[in-house]
């Protein structure tokens, strides 16, 4: 059984809930304004030091998932860096790719 947790949106503030999937590494949130995502734990850490107008941008980005999609904003890996100088990474992964239960 699915253990949802109570805690403010990290990416608007809203009072939202999450559990935990991945072995404990993300948070599956279901948040009332930003819908679905997950946010890795890390991911989660460098976000709250982000500017607000960062976290505005993932929350629009949120519900535009296209079907059968959920965003993820993950610590990127290396070849990510060398693209980008965005500190996390944010993308739309089909949620046959993701963990979903615990």
């Amino acid at each position: 059984m699915t253990n949802h947790i109570d805690q403010s949106c990290p990416l608007c503030g809203t009072s939202a809930e999450y559990y935990w999937v991945d072995s404990g590494n993300r948070k599956y949130f279901k948040c009332p304004q930003c819908t679905y995502f997950q946010l890795s734990k890390r991911a989660e850490e460098v976000l709250a030091e982000q500017t607000q107008e960062r976290r505005d941008r993932y929350a629009r980005e949120a519900p535009q998932a296209p079907a059968e999609h959920l965003l993820t904003i993950l610590m990127p890996d290396a070849e990510f860096r060398r693209s980008s100088d965005d500190m996390l990474k944010a993308e739309f992964v089909p949620k046959t790719d993701l963990p979903l239960s615990g």
